[in-house]
C-alpha cells in the first residue's frame, strides 16, 4: 500500500506526524484510482485542517473541493493486476481536473498505468513548511521576499511567532496565506513601534520643559 520512496523520503518525514498519519489513513482508504473522501478521513482521525493543507502544499494530494481529493503518488504506492481493477467513480466527475494534473487521464486498461502522469506534475506552485511546529507554509519564492523586504532575523522571527499562534489558537488555523499574514504583523509591529517612539520623544519634551519653567520659576 505504500512505498518506502515516499514515507522514508525526507520530504515526507519533515512533515508533521499529524499529516504524515492522515497520509496513511487517506491511502488506506482510497480507491482503485487513489481517491478519497477526505472529509469523512479527517473527522475519523481527528486531523486539522492545516494537516491536509501541508499534505497539499508538500505535493502528496491534490484537493479537488471540500470533499475528494487524489493521492498523487498512487502509482508509485500500489499495482493492481487489470482483472482486479475497479475503475474510480470519480474518473468522470473530475476529468477536466485531471488533465489539468496530467496530459494523460488516468485508466484501468492495465494496473500499472493508473494515474499515469499526474505524480509527474504536482501542485505548480510547492510550499514548504517553517516554524516550530512545521505549519507555516511558504514557497521558496514567498521566503526570498520577506529575507528581501525585512530581513532574515525578522522574517525567522515571524515565522516562529506565526507557527506558535498557529498551534495554539484556532483563528490561526484560518489564515488564508501565511505570507501576507508575516508581511501585515511586520507592518503592525513597525507601526506600534513609531507610536512608542513618538510617546517616548513626546514624554521627554514636557519634561524638558517642565524641567526649564522650573529653573525659570527658581531664578
Amino acid at each position: 500500500m505504500f512505498s518506502k520512496s515516499i514515507t522514508n523520503s525526507s520530504q515526507f518525514l519533515m512533515m508533521p506526524s499529524s499529516s504524515q498519519n492522515l497520509y496513511f489513513h487517506i491511502g488506506m482508504n482510497a480507491d482503485d484510482d487513489g481517491f478519497c473522501e477526505h472529509f469523512t478521513i479527517m473527522r475519523m482521525t481527528d486531523s486539522k485542517p492545516d494537516d491536509l493543507k501541508i499534505l497539499q502544499a508538500k505535493g502528496f494530494v491534490n484537493v479537488f473541493d471540500d470533499r475528494v481529493l487524489i493521492i498523487l503518488d498512487w502509482k508509485e504506492n500500489n499495482y493492481l493486476r487489470s482483472d482486479r481493477y475497479t475503475p474510480s467513480k470519480y474518473l468522470d466527475v473530475y476529468k477536466d481536473e485531471l488533465k489539468r494534473l496530467s496530459s494523460g487521464i488516468p485508466n484501468g486498461d492495465t494496473g500499472k498505468d493508473r494515474i499515469g502522469k499526474v505524480r509527474e506534475v504536482k501542485n505548480s506552485i510547492e510550499k514548504n513548511t517553517y516554524g516550530q511546529f512545521q505549519n507555516v507554509l511558504l514557497t521558496e519564492e514567498e521566503y526570498k521576499k520577506l529575507e528581501e523586504s525585512i530581513g532574515k532575523s525578522k522574517t525567522d522571527n515571524l515565522i516562529e511567532e506565526l507557527s506558535i499562534y498557529i498551534e495554539s489558537n484556532k483563528k490561526g488555523k484560518n489564515y488564508l496565506s501565511h505570507y501576507a499574514t508575516i508581511l501585515s504583523w511586520n507592518r503592525r509591529k513597525e507601526k506600534d513601534t513609531k507610536t512608542n517612539v513618538y510617546k517616548n520623544n513626546n514624554s521627554d519634551n514636557i519634561i524638558e520643559k517642565l524641567k526649564a519653567k522650573q529653573i525659570k520659576s527658581n531664578e
